[in-house]
């Protein structure tokens, strides 16, 4: 047996897959049902659409097979009810096992028919949090700019707002990613003004010099601060947390 999940990714026509959504893992299954309803925010250049089955892993996935559905095929406005798609071996050639299929039923809703895009208003993506004020989104060209860069209108520096956002939390730092390198140096070269009045501010505080310390030595300092300090890290884009993956670990 396996424990399987499904993905919905597209792909181009000489592209890789992207991963638009997957649903949860079913435990010792040849037989699964997920009766997940999906809804996806589609904007990709894309020529099909793929469903794969996956076999989750401790430490990753195999794919068990997959089915195509060609973008024709969804733009013409006819919804897919009920369909049973056949399924593939990764190499293509053949189904898996003997009858092997997925059940799906999709439909494609152009942006313009969109009742938010008719009212010319945006309600807002559909997330787990409601919106809240006082958020901002500050959008970068590069992680780092060398001070006195010449330009014509104002950079960010990733890496000092990063870095700033850090030694001034007073109650939570938390860091999601792919990937956290906790060895990384947030301050590599001359640092602006305002962070190096912050840099001095610590220096005098706490005796640490903040433009020597890698990410890693960031956050521990800041947890002995006493803020709270969590991670949530996955190296795959692919893989659900297997249960057994932290067990007996502290």
């Amino acid at each position: 047996t396996s424990d399987p999940y499904a993905v919905v990714a597209v792909s181009g026509p000489d592209g890789p897959d992207t991963t638009l959504a997957r649903t949860y893992v079913v435990r010792n299954s040849e037989a699964p049902d997920w009766s997940a309803r999906i809804r996806i925010p589609l904007a990709h250049e894309a020529s099909r659409l793929v469903l794969q089955v996956r076999d989750s892993d401790p430490f990753g996935s195999d794919l068990i097979g997959f089915a195509t559905l060609p973008a024709a095929t969804l733009l013409d406005g006819k919804p897919i009810v009920d369909a049973w798609l056949p399924l593939l071996r990764p190499d293509g050639r053949g189904p898996p096992k003997p009858n092997s299929a997925i059940r799906v039923s999709l439909t494609f809703t152009p942006a313009s028919s969109s009742p938010s895009r008719r009212r010319h208003r945006f309600g807002g993506v559909p997330a787990y949090f409601p919106a809240r004020r006082g958020c901002e989104l500050k959008l970068y060209q590069d992680a780092h700019v060398a001070v006195g860069a010449p330009c014509s209108y104002e950079r960010g520096r990733c890496w000092e707002d990063v870095c700033m956002a850090v030694l001034g939390a007073q109650k939570l730092v938390y860091v999601a990613g792919w990937a956290v390198g906790a060895r990384v140096r947030l301050l590599r070269e001359e640092m602006s003004p305002e962070m190096a009045e912050k840099a001095a501010e610590v220096r005098a505080l706490a005796g640490v010099e903040v433009e020597k310390m890698a990410l890693g030595d960031l956050l521990k300092y800041k947890s002995q601060e006493g803020v709270r300090v969590c991670l949530l890290v996955s190296d795959h884009h692919d893989t659900p947390l297997h249960p057994s993956f932290f067990l007996n670990t502290v």
